[in-house]
C-alpha cells in the first residue's frame, strides 16, 4: 500500500524552477490514482460505517427476553433485587449510573475497580459482548453475548429491574 501512496504522490525535484535548490512538487501519477482512488474510497467509506456502528447503534431490546437471558445466564452469580446482597457476583441493583467496583461488601479486583466507568446503556453494551476484553483482569468467568439483540434484551431488563 504505502508503495501505491508513494506512486501516487511521487515526489521529485522541481527541475522547471530557475533555482535548482532541491524544491519540493507532488506530481500525481494518473494510472495508479485511477486504481488506488476507488479503493482507498471504498476503505474510507467502510471505516466510516463501522465507526458509526460501534459508536452505540443500540438496538430497542425487550426486557421479557432479557429476563429470561437474566435468568438462564446471569442469576447463577448475580442477585438483582434491592437488600438482596451479593452472591458469587455484585447485586446489580441500581447498576445503571454506578461506577465500576463500588457495591459495598463485595470484593473486586483491582481492574474493576480502577476502570472508572459509569455503567450506561452504552458502556454495558460493549462490557458484555466480551467482559474480559472490556475490563482485562476481571474475575467474570462470563463469555459474553455475542449476539447484539441479546445484548440489547439483557440490558433493557436491567434497566427496568435494577430500578424497581
Amino acid at each position: 500500500m504505502s508503495y501505491l501512496m508513494l506512486r501516487l504522490l511521487c515526489i521529485q525535484q522541481d527541475a522547471q524552477s530557475p533555482l535548482s535548490t532541491g524544491r519540493l512538487t507532488f506530481r500525481y501519477d494518473n494510472r495508479i490514482g485511477k486504481l488506488f482512488f476507488p479503493f482507498f474510497f471504498l476503505l474510507l467509506l467502510l471505516h466510516y460505517y463501522n465507526c458509526l456502528n460501534q459508536n452505540g447503534d443500540i438496538p430497542k431490546g425487550d426486557s421479557t427476553k432479557g429476563a429470561k437471558l437474566f435468568k438462564t445466564r446471569c442469576s447463577q452469580c448475580h442477585k438483582i433485587e434491592a437488600g438482596a446482597g451479593n452472591g458469587i457476583g455484585p447485586n446489580l441493583h441500581g447498576l445503571i449510573g454506578r461506577k465500576t467496583g463500588q457495591v459495598e461488601g463485595y470484593d473486586y479486583t483491582e481492574a474493576n475497580k480502577s476502570k472508572g466507568i459509569t455503567w450506561t446503556d452504552e458502556t454495558l453494551f460493549e462490557y458484555l459482548e466480551k467482559p474480559k476484553a472490556y475490563i482485562p483482569g476481571t474475575k467474570m468467568a462470563f463469555a459474553g453475548l455475542k449476539k447484539k439483540n441479546d445484548r440489547a434484551d439483557l440490558i433493557a431488563y436491567l434497566n427496568e429491574a435494577a430500578t424497581s
